[in-house]
């Protein structure tokens, strides 16, 4: 499932979403940054750890990093296979997709 056929599956109910990346970056790096971006606070001033929810390391050992392409030099965007990974995070909900995009909803 690509991020498009993600984001189709969020209400749209008006709250605020935050879609972005990984690669370079774990997926449970990125996921503390677009918390934290949501709440106005730098990654180290939110209030939970998301170890509290989910564990950060299982979820970075299954969910690949951004790869360079031996033959072009250029970096390819991360696969997964599977369905995409979802789980709630205090009062976000959280979304993994196959192609390197996280979308990080409010539910409050």
């Amino acid at each position: 499932m690509d991020a498009e056929e993600l984001q189709a599956k969020l209400p749209d109910d008006g709250q605020k979403t935050v879609e972005t990346e990984y690669g370079a970056t774990p997926p449970s790096i990125a996921i503390v940054n677009a918390i934290a971006e949501m709440e106005g606070v730098s990654p180290t001033e939110i209030d939970f750890t998301l170890y509290e929810n989910v564990d950060p390391d299982a979820l970075d050992r299954h969910t690949p990093t951004r790869s360079i392409d031996s033959s072009t030099g250029t970096r390819r965007r991360p696969r997964r296979q599977g369905p995409p990974s979802t789980f709630e995070v205090n009062s976000y909900s959280v979304l993994v997709s196959n192609d390197g995009t996280i979308i990080v909803e409010c539910t409050d």
